[in-house]
Formats: C-alpha cells, sequence, structure tokens
C-alpha cells in the first residue's frame, strides 16, 4: 500500500509500468500482452518511452505513430 495520496500512488504505479513497457523490446512486449502484429507492440513501446522522456503532453501531440485527426 502506498502511504501517499491515492493521486500520487496512481503516478508512481503508472511510471513503474512505463519504465517497465521502456525497458523491454517490441516482440517481448507483444508476447506479453497478445498484440497480434509487431508494429502495435513497436508503437507501446515508443510511447513509453517518449512519455517518460518528453512528457504526456509531447507524446499525446507529436508522438509516433501520429493518430490522424478525426473527419469533420
Amino acid at each position: 500500500m502506498c502511504p501517499a495520496s491515492p493521486t500520487a500512488c496512481m503516478l508512481l504505479q503508472v511510471t513503474k509500468c512505463l519504465k517497465r513497457l521502456a525497458k523491454m523490446d517490441p516482440d517481448a512486449i507483444a508476447a506479453r500482452y497478445g498484440y497480434p502484429h509487431p508494429r502495435m507492440a513497436s508503437a507501446v513501446h515508443q510511447r513509453a518511452k517518449d512519455m517518460l522522456s518528453k512528457g504526456f503532453e509531447w507524446t499525446l501531440q507529436n508522438g509516433w505513430p501520429r493518430i490522424p485527426l478525426p473527419m469533420r
């Protein structure tokens, strides 16, 4: 149990998960989490690294692969 606030505990758990994903190679991520295509695991790996190094907002706006804007 985390002695800090619930928000701090959740942030700590998310950071721990991102670090684990960033250290794994995409093949290991695909095998562990059952991604059907290696590109999906590569995207998860890259997003985890970007979120740790550049933050959520940068990753959302600039991270690879880019998510196309919805058609209006």
